[in-house]
């Protein structure tokens, strides 16, 4: 079962943030997605108490662990998202972003192994660092999106130089949003299949957030 969602600032609530956590089907749903992937992949991280700690606990917990990458180019999230994982015995290694493809040499030599990496910069002012990512990793098995934008030149990159088996969206519904990618890909690819989809209340406008769960069959 997936954790509860969880929030370390006080005086606040993880829904007040956001973040999903196992009284949600999105989180269930995502929980049990992760747990028959290897490799996962987060945009973005935020105060890692919603997906982060789902995909983290999940890959954790496989009979064989996986490896769970996520990015935000706030330090402080960072910081917040490695003390939150530990409360699942999810020990994550924050990575700061260098030069173009954004991954040192020193940290992209551990991705091999099982564990979580914040990588911690922005993905946008490292135009390499998802092809880096991903060829160090031989691809992504599950792409897990919620961004403040709609990655229209994000996910391509993605697309191609991850290789996904399975794409979650979250605040499909959002305006500017990632919420375009799933209407995308059952027009336009004949190997994308919506398998899920639904929504949870919210205390922001506008009071609703929706999601998709995607897989690739070839």
């Amino acid at each position: 079962m997936p954790p509860p969602a969880v929030s370390l600032f006080g005086g606040t609530e993880p829904g007040e943030l956001g973040c999903i956590g196992r009284s949600t089907q999105f989180a269930r749903a995502l929980w049990c997605l992760a747990r028959h992937a290897n490799k996962a992949f987060e945009l973005f991280t935020g105060i890692g108490g919603g997906s982060s700690l789902v995909l983290a606990h999940a890959l954790a917990r496989r009979p064989a662990p996986g490896r769970f990458f996520t990015v935000d180019r706030d330090q402080g999230n960072a910081w917040h998202a490695t003390q939150v994982l530990k409360t699942a015995k999810a020990v994550a290694t924050v990575v700061p972003l260098e030069h173009a493809k954004g991954i040192p040499d020193s940290a992209a030599q551990s991705f091999g192994t099982p564990g979580s990496w914040i990588l911690q910069g922005d993905v946008f002012e490292h135009p390499s660092l998802i092809e880096a990512l991903c060829s160090t990793t031989d691809g992504m098995d599950l792409i897990m999106l919620d961004p403040p934008t709609d990655l229209r030149n994000i996910w391509p990159v993605l697309e191609t130089a991850c290789r996904p088996k399975f794409l979650a969206i979250h605040n499909a519904n959002l305006p500017g949003h990632a919420g375009w990618i799933p209407s995308y890909l059952k027009s336009s690819h004949s190997t994308w299949y919506e398998i899920m989809n639904g929504s949870h209340p919210s205390i922001w406008e506008p009071g609703i957030r929706t999601w998709s769960l995607m897989a690739r069959c070839w």
